[in-house]
């Protein structure tokens, strides 16, 4: 619908989507320029069209076309059959044109109008790390009081952006989120506007969570069963708290698939708060885990975040039968990065470290870490000191695997859990039973 406005809200001082008509004759009067305005009186469109008088000549081919007196910089264009065109709103807010008079002139005859108009500009600032990456919604409704109020929909990725809106008469903007990705709060400023012509912006924050990357640093001793490692964050954060609420997930390797580990790992913070440890005792396996501690400052909600890769290896000490109170149980543990030996098997590579493990007469097992972080060592286990024991019998697995990870269980039998030969069944004098054959220490591998 075209539509011709002799001043913006109805007589005001500045003159918006005016037509100018210098000349008083109606011959004059057709060579005006008609704008195409919207119904609402505001629109997202960039572009507004424009068009002459039915009884007007066509537009030369080659026009000189003036905004507010100077040479047009590619605000106004001209269609080429020379009966109307496009002017760029976008292009004349750039150039800060937002009342502008224009003339296209060819030879005698000269096409003129003038147009104001305000751009409205919706500033999305995401803060923190979003939950989801769905999209934001913003609802903007304009009311220029005459008819039909105009209603859109902004929508913002989870990076937020800018969506941009023209007017074309006085009249009142309203803002609403109906979207907010369950941010911790939101801000619009302004949340209603009543501009003036000219470049007008509008600003809505999402605040969420704010991520604090700490790195962890792998042990300094190839193979330890202290579980802790140590962390750092940057100082150009708040100091981590020490009674924030902590989560652990991760990637189980053997399994294949993501866990959230129960109770989370264990993270302390030291006077300084940006460092501390972080122990992966309970790790469930081998994997990559991310450790989460969230913490209030100010208002505001930090997440720092902990990423470890663990590779655990447990050490089972099983005790049948009769245990001397004097007996001491020592195994060896061996790890290395693994090389492939001649007959296709895993074997150690030549930095194999060791480390000496022991164990109470009850037995009982440990977990023992590799903490270089190069995912996998290659493990085995051998017993140094076996209290005596009748016969020892190891099984393990030397490799993570779709059964599980890496294990040794070490069984020392004594004697009372041999079974003893029976006696004869005939009279006469008791004989004592034969002593047990021992029973040779002879190490058996499964896996």
């Amino acid at each position: 619908m075209r539509r011709k406005l002799t001043a913006w809200g109805g007589g005001a001082a500045l003159v918006m989507a005016a037509i100018t008509i210098p000349a008083t004759t109606a011959a004059a009067a057709e060579y005006s320029i008609d704008f195409d305005f919207p119904d609402a009186w505001a629109q997202a469109e960039s572009t507004l069209e424009w068009s002459i008088n039915d009884a007007a000549d066509d537009i030369c081919d080659d026009p000189e076309i003036f905004i507010n007196g100077l040479p047009d910089v590619g605000t106004i264009t001209v269609d080429p059959d020379g009966r109307g065109g496009i002017v760029d709103l976008a292009a004349a807010a750039d150039n800060g044109r937002f009342i502008v008079d224009y003339d296209i002139e060819c030879g005698s005859d000269n096409y003129w109008g003038s147009l104001s108009f305000a751009e409205i500009n919706i500033e999305k600032q995401v803060r923190g790390t979003p939950y989801t990456s769905e999209n934001f919604e913003v609802e903007v409704a304009f009311d220029s009081g005459l008819e039909l109020s105009f209603t859109d929909t902004a929508v913002f990725s989870s990076f937020g952006g800018t969506a941009t809106f023209y007017q074309f008469e006085e009249g009142e903007w309203d803002f609403e989120e109906t979207v907010d990705g369950g941010a911790d709060s939101v801000s619009i400023s302004p949340e209603s506007l009543v501009p003036d012509p000219g470049r007008h912006t509008v600003t809505i924050i999402n605040q969420f969570p704010i991520t604090v990357p700490a790195s962890v640093s792998p042990s300094v001793d190839f193979i330890t069963t202290n579980g802790e490692r140590d962390w750092e964050s940057s100082d150009d954060y708040p100091p981590m708290c020490d009674n924030g609420d902590v989560s652990t997930s991760g990637y189980l390797v053997s399994q294949d698939e993501e866990v959230n580990v129960e109770p989370a790992f264990d993270v302390s913070v030291n006077d300084d708060g940006n460092t501390g440890t972080v122990d992966v005792a309970n790790a469930p396996g081998s994997g990559f885990y991310t450790t989460e501690v969230s913490c209030e400052n100010d208002g505001l909600t930090f997440i720092y975040s902990l990423n470890t890769a663990v590779d655990v290896y447990t050490l089972t000490k099983d005790v049948q039968g009769d245990v001397p109170a004097d007996a001491n149980f020592e195994i060896e543990v061996t790890a290395s990065h693994p090389v492939d030996s001649d007959d296709g098997e895993l074997e150690h590579g030549p930095n194999a470290q060791t480390l000496a493990i022991e164990f109470p007469t009850s037995g009982g097992e440990q977990k023992v870490f590799h903490h270089t972080g190069e995912l996998w060592a290659f493990w085995t286990a051998e017993e140094t000191d076996d209290g005596g024991a009748e016969s020892v019998n190891i099984e393990e697995r030397n490799y993570l695997d779709e059964n599980g990870d890496a294990f040794a269980t070490v069984t020392n039998v004594f004697a009372s859990a041999v079974p003893e030969e029976e006696g004869p069944e005939e009279d006469g004098p008791e004989e004592e039973a034969p002593k047990p054959a021992p029973v040779e220490k002879q190490p058996s591998y499964a896996g």
